[in-house]
């Protein structure tokens, strides 16, 4: 994986997501997270490129929670690590520093939404004959998808902001 790729803040219980149940647990607090941080961007970003990706951070965000509350996750309050991030992101100035520290908070953030959801699909039973762990894994299989692109296209965005 590219050093720009890992995680570098919280890491995921990646032991624990065997079933959709315990994946959901953890996956919806950190999409909460993307989409409160994606919402005070579409007001306080100034790049275009911010601005777009938080677009889409919000569309993907509101997705995934609908997804997992049919799956019977509840959002939880956020933990101390993303409290402490979306703090960070909502008393950033308007600007250039906000642009920074939010594409910061969602490489962070989608690194541990990857990895998350990469372990889940590798440790659930792809067999399964459960429609719910059935429809997890799918969704999960998406995710992967939305989580990778999106930590890339925050760490080319951080790349560019720091040269």
């Amino acid at each position: 994986m590219h050093n720009d790729q890992r995680s570098r803040g919280a890491r995921p219980d990646t032991d624990n997501v065997r079933s959709i149940q315990q994946y959901a647990s953890q996956a919806i607090g950190r999409a909460e997270l993307t989409r409160a941080a994606a919402q005070a961007a579409m007001e306080k970003a100034t790049r275009p490129d911010v601005r777009e990706l938080a677009g889409y951070e919000l569309m993907e965000a509101k997705a995934v929670i609908s997804c997992l509350k049919e799956l019977g996750a509840q959002v939880p309050p956020l933990g101390p690590d993303a409290r402490s991030a979306l703090e960070t992101i909502s008393n950033a100035s308007r600007g250039p520093a906000f642009d920074r520290t939010y594409i910061a908070a969602q490489c962070e953030n989608h690194a541990y939404l990857r990895d998350l959801t990469a372990a889940y699909l590798e440790s659930s039973d792809p067999q399964t004959s459960d429609p719910r762990e059935r429809q997890g894994r799918q969704l999960a299989a998406m995710a992967l998808c939305s989580a990778t692109e999106h930590a890339a296209i925050a760490n080319r965005i951080s790349r560019e902001i720091r040269s």
